[in-house]
C-alpha cells in the first residue's frame, strides 16, 4: 500500500506543478494582450462582474488548495479519490488483519480450554490414585502392626520354649548321670588287670573333665581344697571360705586370685 501512495502522491504533485505552470503562465499572455500600444487609446473600465455566492463549509478546503485554476482543482479531486481507494483498501486490509487475528485467538482459546479440561481430568485421577496408594499403605501398615505383634509373641515363645528345653536336658541329664551314679564299669577282664570306672554320661564325663587344669593348679596352693560333685560342680573351699562353680572359665580365675604374689 505505501508502494501505491507514493506513487499517486508523485503523479499528484506532477499533476499540481503542471497546473501551476500553466496557471502562472497564463497571466502574462493575458498582460501582454491586454497592454495597450502606445498608439492606441486606453480602453473602456471593465464591466464590473457580481459578486460570487459564498463558498459552502465543505468547499474551503478546495478553493484554497485550487488557487490556479480548474486543472489544479480536477488533480485535488483524483487526489482525494486515491485517498479514498487507498483507506478502503486500508480497511480491507486492517479487517481481514482483524479477522485472522480473532481466528487465531478463537483457536488459542479453544486450544486452553481443552488444556484446561484434559488437566481437571488428570487432577482428578491423580488425586483417586493418591487416595487409593494412601488406603493401601494404612492397610498394610494395619496388617504389619498385627504381624509385628505376632513375631513378638513368638519370640517370647519361642524363648520361653528354649529355655523349658534347656531345663529338660539338664534334668535329663542329671536324672540319667543320677541313675548311673553307682554303676560300675569294669575294663580289662580277658588280661586279668581289672579297672573300675564310674558310669558317666558323655556330657557329664566331658563337664567334669574341664576341670582337670584346675584342680592341677589347686595342688599347689597350700591350705586349699577341692572337689568335684555330682554331677560336674567343682567346690572349692580356701581359708573357710566355700565356692561352687559349674564354668571350668571361672573357676581358673578364681584360682588366679588364691596364687600367692
Amino acid at each position: 500500500m505505501s508502494g501505491k501512495n507514493s506513487k499517486t502522491g508523485g503523479s499528484i504533485q506532477t499533476k499540481l506543478r503542471s497546473g501551476g505552470r500553466t496557471a502562472s503562465a497564463s497571466p502574462s499572455r493575458e498582460s501582454a494582450a491586454a497592454s495597450p500600444s502606445l498608439h492606441e487609446p486606453a480602453p473602456a473600465p471593465p464591466a464590473q462582474e457580481p459578486v460570487a455566492a459564498l463558498p459552502s463549509p465543505c468547499e474551503p478546503a478546495v478553493t484554497s488548495a485550487c488557487p490556479s485554476g480548474g486543472s489544479d482543482f480536477a488533480a485535488f479531486i483524483e487526489l482525494l479519490a486515491v485517498m479514498r481507494k487507498d483507506n478502503a483498501e486500508f480497511r480491507k486490509e486492517f479487517q481481514n488483519l482483524q479477522k485472522t487475528l480473532s481466528d487465531a485467538l478463537s483457536t488459542i482459546q479453544l486450544d486452553l480450554q481443552v488444556m484446561k479440561t484434559q488437566l481437571a481430568s488428570d487432577k482428578v485421577a491423580t488425586e483417586a490414585t493418591i487416595s487409593t496408594l494412601k488406603g493401601t499403605v494404612g492397610e498394610m501398615g494395619h496388617t504389619l502392626s498385627g504381624y509385628t505383634a505376632d513375631i513378638g509373641h513368638m519370640k517370647t515363645t519361642i524363648e520361653s520354649l528354649t529355655a523349658t528345653v534347656t531345663q529338660l536336658e539338664n534334668k535329663c541329664e542329671d536324672l540319667e548321670s543320677r541313675s548311673r551314679r553307682n554303676n560300675v564299669r569294669i575294663v580289662g577282664v580277658r588280661d586279668l588287670t581289672i579297672s573300675v570306672f564310674p558310669d558317666y554320661t558323655v556330657q557329664t564325663a566331658q563337664a567334669r573333665a574341664a576341670f582337670n587344669e584346675v584342680r592341677r593348679q589347686l595342688r599347689d596352693i597350700e591350705g586349699a581344697r577341692y572337689g568335684i560333685l555330682h554331677p560336674a560342680r567343682l567346690r572349692i573351699t580356701y581359708n573357710g571360705v566355700q565356692k561352687d562353680f559349674i564354668s571350668a572359665e571361672e573357676a581358673a580365675e578364681y584360682v588366679k586370685l588364691l596364687k600367692p604374689g
